[in-house]
Order: C-alpha cells, then sequence, then structure tokens
C-alpha cells in the first residue's frame, strides 16, 4: 500500500508499506488469523521496532438475517521493539478484546486494551487500559479490523489525546 493508516494515523510517514496476511476460517464461525506489515512510528522515538505482527482468533455467528456478531482477541506485536526505554513510554505490543454488532454492512465495535495501549503510559507515568468504541460504517478488511470513532481512559472516561 502507499501510506499504512491505522485508524487515521499513519504508521509509515506516509510511505509505502508491505502487508501479507493469512486467515483460517472453520464452518462453526472460529477463525483465527496473521496478518503483517512494516511500521516506522516506532522509530520516530529513536529506538528499534519496525515490524508489526497481528495475531488475532475470534467467532463470528450470523444470529438472525443480515446480523451477526463476532468476538475476539487481537494482538499487536511489534518485534524488537524498544519503546519501554523511552521515557514516559512502555513496551509497545498490546493485547485488545473486541465485539462487534453488524447489521449489512454497518458494524458497531466495542474494543478494550487489556494492556498499556501501543506503549502510552498515564499521565504520572502509571499503567492504564483504554477502550474505543464507535461506529464502523465502511466493510471490514478481514476478521477483527475496524476503525474507532473515540478512544477513553479507563481511570476518568476522558478523550485521549492519541488514539489508534
Amino acid at each position: 500500500v502507499s501510506d499504512y493508516r491505522y485508524r487515521g494515523i499513519s504508521q509509515t510517514r506516509f510511505g509505502p508499506a508491505l502487508q501479507v496476511g493469512a486467515d483460517l476460517v472453520h464452518g462453526s464461525g472460529a477463525y483465527a488469523g496473521a496478518w503483517a506489515t512494516n511500521i516506522k512510528w516506532i522509530k520516530d522515538f529513536g529506538v528499534d521496532g519496525g515490524i508489526e505482527l497481528d495475531l488475532y482468533g475470534g467467532y463470528k455467528t450470523e444470529i438472525a438475517k443480515d446480523i451477526s456478531v463476532d468476538v475476539g482477541a487481537l494482538r499487536y506485536q511489534y518485534g524488537g521493539n524498544k519503546l519501554g526505554s523511552v521515557k514516559g513510554y512502555t513496551d509497545a505490543n498490546t493485547t485488545e478484546l473486541y465485539a462487534a454488532l453488524s447489521y449489512g454492512v454497518a458494524t458497531l465495535k466495542l474494543s478494550r486494551a487489556m494492556t498499556d495501549l501501543f506503549g502510552n503510559l498515564g499521565p504520572k507515568g502509571q499503567r492504564r487500559k483504554r477502550r474505543c468504541h464507535g461506529p464502523d460504517l465502511r466493510q471490514p478488511e478481514g476478521p477483527g479490523q475496524s476503525a474507532f470513532a473515540k478512544c477513553h481512559d479507563s481511570d476518568n472516561h476522558s478523550p485521549s489525546r492519541r488514539c489508534r
């Protein structure tokens, strides 16, 4: 792709990205997959970390005509990342749990980070979790992929300055 964007933010400083992925889907609705790309945002901090590997799995089923639910987990793994060595940040690796409800091509998805979100710490250096929610009115590219409207800090529900 000419510019890898995630939730509206360029991950490659507006440069090209080489991406590859594979999914396994069972007739029961269970799925698992892996997707990889090059990135530059971690290197912007002056430390190593140029590869993103996303590992995901879940269950998707239709509950009524044109209505489906999707629940799963998604791990963003940044091989060799050293973001945690930068003051005010921690390891960029992030795990999210998600649930989505779709009607036709419209999807409403709730995602909850179970780890620090992409290396971001709280204002006083403490760890905290963030949640993202909002409408996704585009056709998803694959299981578990979505854009989010808002992110909130779990401690005060105020909008986050940096929502990926």
